[in-house]
């Protein structure tokens, strides 16, 4: 186990004794639910909801030294405070802790760590889920020990590929779409005091373009509104790129961005938002798209940077092979994504008047390694014109004794194992290690042990 793995649990651990001791002084525990993110090299945001009215305070420093402190913040019940930190050295370790204060007691409530931005030459890891898709096929349980085993990996931060909050199935109003990010923020705290959760949007987020009704009131602005809420999501300046475009009724929403961390680029892109008409069928899906903006603002990432490892992350591909956007690279011809109509004709230069080339061939010619994609269900490694497509399982998907979902999404060549785990990536300066980390509530008969390895691959400069 790394120094930085074993630090992660002895935070964890040691948040919860500080709890513990605190609710002894007060008669009960304080319950401050805490996120940390929006980290860069000499800032980092920390993110604090308490459940009942509080005076709080960060207090933080490099290895467990508390050498700076915050202003005091009066926070009510349920209202988010956002608490950025200042004057931090890059590639350094800092923990933090949030500090209440009510009469004549103060006391630390919460302790965290997490990272700030790697310098190139660094080695560090990351972890990638998707698909948690909380609905009668997910195990809690489940879920809760792939969100363990992503603690124990201790990375600088963990993607997550979308089909979360699931708002476009379960929620219909505002306050529903708010109920369903505070609940699954629930899940993600586990991690998110000393892991930084970067979202991307999946189909089922709600921030569908075509739910959009020149108005603020509907799904879509609701949904958006909530992820950047409720979440700490980066924002522009400092290391992460953007489109710094605010739109009319969703403001700044920061659905694709990207940031350079070691000697990796890592690229977030969001079709969902500039899809204005649903696809009915397959011939209608030219209708996905990045939009002309991001797709330009892709190119231009790309092709500006020199990093050693060029990592895309997108909930699936822009295109498919039926009118839900199945499939890897059997579905990379087709399309925004490849160029191709069902039919074998080349459609692109009509449908796309005005960009360059499709989107695969884009991430082909500059350079990108790994593209990490969700949305079908199970784990596929595939390799396409020196570009990997790496599908992420489900991490709270028992899944099921007879293993069609390859065969039913069109997938043919690769290699394709069940649901449920996580990705891990260790990146240094020679190589990076792609691991598919099962996970198991321990009752599973002829599954793979909680925390094993299923699968692992390398990648080199």
């Amino acid at each position: 186990m790394t120094d930085h793995k074993l630090r992660c649990l002895m935070f964890a651990m040691l948040a919860v004794l500080v709890l513990s001791v605190a609710g002894a002084v007060r008669g009960k525990a304080p319950v401050l639910r805490v996120l940390v993110g929006d980290v860069g090299d000499t800032y980092a945001k920390v993110q604090v909801i308490p459940e009942e009215d509080a005076a709080l305070r960060v207090e933080y420093g490099v290895s467990g030294a508390r050498q700076a402190t915050t202003p005091t913040y009066r926070a009510l019940r349920g209202e988010v405070i956002e608490i950025r930190l200042e004057a931090l050295a890059p590639d350094e370790e800092y923990s933090y802790g949030v500090v209440l204060s009510g009469g004549d007691q103060t006391y630390a409530a919460m302790e965290g760590a997490f990272r700030t931005q790697r310098r190139k030459g660094s080695s560090f890891v990351f972890t990638v889920q998707s698909d948690s898709h909380r609905d009668a096929l997910t195990d809690d349980a489940l879920y809760a020990n792939t969100l363990k085993n992503i603690l124990g990996d201790g990375p600088d931060f963990h993607m997550d590929l979308g089909d979360t909050f699931m708002t476009e199935k379960f929620a219909k109003s505002e306050e529903a779409v708010r109920d369903r990010y505070l609940e699954e923020r629930s899940f993600f705290e586990m991690i998110g005091g000393f892991v930084p959760v970067m979202l991307v949007n999946g189909n089922h987020e709600g921030e569908n373009g075509f739910l959009l009704n020149k108005t603020g009131e509907n799904l879509a602005v609701w949904a958006s509104d909530a992820r950047n809420k409720y979440f700490v999501t980066p924002s522009p300046g400092g290391i992460y790129s953007m489109s710094e475009d605010a739109d009319k009724y969703a403001g700044l929403r920061g659905g694709h961005y990207a940031w350079e961390w070691g000697d990796a680029i890592f690229v977030v892109l969001d079709p969902f938002w500039y899809t204005i008409r649903k696809p009915g069928s397959l011939a209608d899906n030219w209708q996905y798209t990045l939009g002309k903006e991001q797709y330009e603002w892709l190119v231009g990432t790309l092709v500006a940077s020199d990093a050693v490892f060029k990592f895309v992350f997108c909930h699936n591909l822009v295109g498919g092979l039926d009118k839900d956007g199945r499939g890897g690279i059997e579905a990379a011809g087709y399309f925004e994504w490849g160029g191709y109509n069902p039919d074998g004709s080349y459609g692109f230069d009509s449908r796309r008047s005005g960009w360059e080339k499709p989107i695969h061939q884009v991430l082909a010619e500059n350079g990108v390694d790994v593209f990490f994609h969700g949305h079908d269900h199970f784990f596929a490694k595939q390799e396409l014109d020196g570009v990997i497509y790496q599908l992420v399982p489900q991490p709270g998907n028992p899944g099921s004794k007879d293993f069609r979902l390859p065969g039913e999404y069109g997938y043919k060549e690769g290699v394709f194992l069940p649901s449920p785990g996580h990705i891990r990536v260790s990146v240094s300066p020679d190589r990076a290690v792609i691991e598919y980390v099962a996970s198991s509530t321990g009752q599973r008969a002829g599954k793979a042990d909680n925390g094993t390895v299923a699968y692992s691959y390398s990648i080199l400069p």
